[in-house]
């Protein structure tokens, strides 16, 4: 029944998109989206425990993501906008990818200074991660790594970033002709580790079973080609499954993007930090102990010897537009996750360009290399980013 569900709704999504397209003149609704689609070869080694070196190489054609987008202006001070995304050649008849609804909402705008907006959107926290579905005005096919859908299964995205909010205060603040203060403050659900999935249980799925909820926002300045912001986030870390239970996390940002004389700079960081009671400390140092109490698998979420959750993620990249629709770049990844892969740092290098015939089409070229002491993963991508 599921499949069935799925299908209907996607049949009803686009029959929908048709005529909202053929009468877009008569009820102001706005259909557009992006996809990404691509070839790579991946060239994997990977170290056992027991020293041995296993390879694995593999080509494909993928159909990366795509956002489809419905926005309407409902009046002068009302706007509604939705986004369906669909990942990894998505499927259900074979088993492949996902389709959400990432984004429905409803925003109230009572000035530049004042909007509230709620419903379920993808919230600030840093400048890429409401612009990361937007793939045709990123230089790269491979994202810096905490925001590549493609790595979800490898690791998770929301232990770094936020994914969704349900109500937000934003505007802009007056302060010249050349800078610009803006700001956003959010609430919302828990994480999605605290999430319903199984309504026969008696609750209904898809929503929070917690009290606890998301706080957030971000500051941020533009002036002339400097854009900068600084982004916090407080919730509860879900560590139920490893006998920790429920614990306080911050997570705390900085991006910053500037361009002169051709040269782009985009850069971010992000600190994920836990704060654990005596009794959580004494859990997780038990936990985490090496032997027969904690083989080396661990028990979930965890590694022996771990101390804390706290997380480090950082990524920076130069572009240089050779002319207007000709640019290359380079890329430099770093994560470290104090609880998971080994709780060793992950480094990311990534070079490649783009061509852009018109608007609307992005032609790009990417390498991308993933390594630690472990695992050395090489990817060779060429793809194309489409705007409809």
């Amino acid at each position: 029944m599921k499949i069935k569900h799925v299908l209907s709704v996607i049949l009803i999504m686009f029959s929908a998109a048709n005529i909202a397209h053929a009468q877009s003149d008569i009820y102001g609704l706005k259909l557009y989206g992006f996809f990404q689609t691509s070839f790579y070869q991946q060239q994997m080694r990977m170290k056992q425990m027991s020293g041995v070196e296993q390879t694995k190489n593999q080509n494909t054609f993928w159909q990366q993501q795509m956002n489809l987008f419905l926005s309407k202006d409902i009046s002068n001070s009302f706007s509604a906008f939705v986004n369906f995304e669909l990942t990894n050649s998505f499927s259900t008849e074979r088993n492949w990818g996902a389709f959400n609804l990432e984004e429905a909402w409803l925003r109230y705008s009572y000035s530049d200074l004042l909007n509230i907006r709620g419903g379920m959107f993808i919230p600030s926290f840093n400048n890429l991660n409401t612009i990361k579905n937007r793939t045709i005005i990123l230089p790269y096919i491979f994202r810096p790594l905490v925001y590549e859908t493609a790595l979800k299964e490898i690791m998770s995205t929301s232990n770094f970033v936020p994914q969704r909010a349900n109500i937000e205060v934003s505007g802009e603040l007056p302060a010249g002709s050349d800078l610009r203060l803006n700001y956003s403050l959010y609430a919302g659900n828990s994480e999605d580790a605290y999430t319903a999935t199984d309504s026969s249980r008696g609750g209904t799925s898809g929503t929070d079973t917690t009290t606890f909820k998301l706080f957030g926002g971000r500051i941020g300045l533009d002036y002339a080609n400097l854009k900068l912001g600084f982004s916090a986030t407080q919730d509860k870390h879900n560590q139920m499954a490893s006998g920790i239970g429920n614990i306080n996390r911050t997570r705390l940002g900085v991006d910053l993007s500037y361009s002169l004389a051709g040269f782009n700079l985009e850069t971010e960081f992000i600190r994920v930090l836990h704060q654990l009671t005596d009794e959580q400390k004494a859990k997780l140092s038990a936990a985490a102990l090496p032997g027969p109490m904690a083989p080396a698998e661990g028990r979930p979420g965890l590694r022996p010897g771990a101390s804390n959750f706290d997380k480090t993620f950082y990524y920076a990249n130069l572009a240089y537009n050779i002319n207007e629709s000709l640019y290359a770049y380079t890329k430099f990844d770093y994560i470290k996750d104090n609880t998971a892969m080994g709780g060793e740092a992950i480094k990311g290098y990534s070079f490649g360009g783009g061509f852009k015939p018109n608007e609307e089409i992005l032609l790009k070229l990417q390498f991308q290399q993933i390594k630690s002491s472990g695992v050395n993963v090489k990817y060779y991508l060429i793809g194309a980013s489409v705007f409809f």
